[in-house]
């Protein structure tokens, strides 16, 4: 796996513990995505929805799965554009798999725009000649309803492949709550989720930071979840 920055991605962002009943095509796709024999029908995908939908996850999903498969992949996160160049792009069309997270950050950012549109053109030209190359972007919203100013980009854009995802409701917060901790290896009981789910923010992100402080205080302290042990953090 390439990272365009001296990062690391999460190892624990899998589809295994990704949990959205509502989304299970867009994981059949983006599995798809490294199956090399299986023709996906776009070179792009796109991954349009507000912070916590689990864009991101989802992403680093994809770049867990090509590595275990041997597969390059490429991920930038254009979260910061004050710390990055659009020279980062060049020649990055050699991988197989190329992920660019927070897309529309770069609205109105003409060098920016620019050379997204230049990367998507040179997979164009690469998958014309027989290689097969997925890119795969994620947009906080659809392209038309994005602020690029570049027309061409938007136009390249909407050849893509392309999911809305939607906020989960409480109940699947619950279950993504719920298996978060199973997977770290936390015993959270039932009560204890559901008082974490009504005393704290339920905005997905703010939930799973919650959650690893839980963690690390119930390593601490060496007790199981409980809601008496909650109430400590929170207070």
């Amino acid at each position: 796996m390439q990272l365009a920055l001296p990062v690391s991605l999460p190892i624990n962002q899998t589809f295994e513990s990704y949990y959205s009943p509502e989304h299970q095509d867009v994981i059949a796709h983006l599995k798809s995505l490294s199956e090399r024999d299986v023709r996906v029908g776009s070179a792009l995908t796109l991954l349009c929805g507000v912070e916590g939908t689990g864009k991101s996850h989802l992403i680093y999903a994809v770049c867990n799965l090509a590595d275990q498969l041997g597969l390059s992949c490429a991920y930038l996160n254009l979260d910061s554009l004050e710390s990055i160049d659009p020279l980062m792009l060049e020649s990055i069309e050699h991988q197989d798999i190329i992920c660019l997270d927070n897309v529309s950050n770069v609205a109105g950012n003409k060098l920016w725009e620019r050379a997204i549109f230049d990367l998507i053109n040179k997979v164009n030209e690469r998958i014309g000649g027989g290689e097969k190359i997925h890119l795969l972007f994620s947009l906080n919203d659809l392209p038309n309803h994005s602020e690029f100013h570049l027309p061409d980009l938007v136009s390249r854009l909407n050849w893509g492949i392309t999911f809305k995802l939607h906020e989960p409701n409480d109940e699947v917060r619950k279950q993504i709550v719920m298996l978060r901790a199973q997977l770290q290896g936390l015993s959270f009981s039932d009560a204890a989720c559901n008082f974490l789910m009504s005393h704290t923010n339920r905005h997905l992100p703010a939930l799973m930071t919650k959650l690893e402080e839980i963690d690390a205080l119930s390593l601490q302290s060496k007790r199981k979840i409980t809601v008496p042990l909650l109430k400590k953090l929170l207070d």
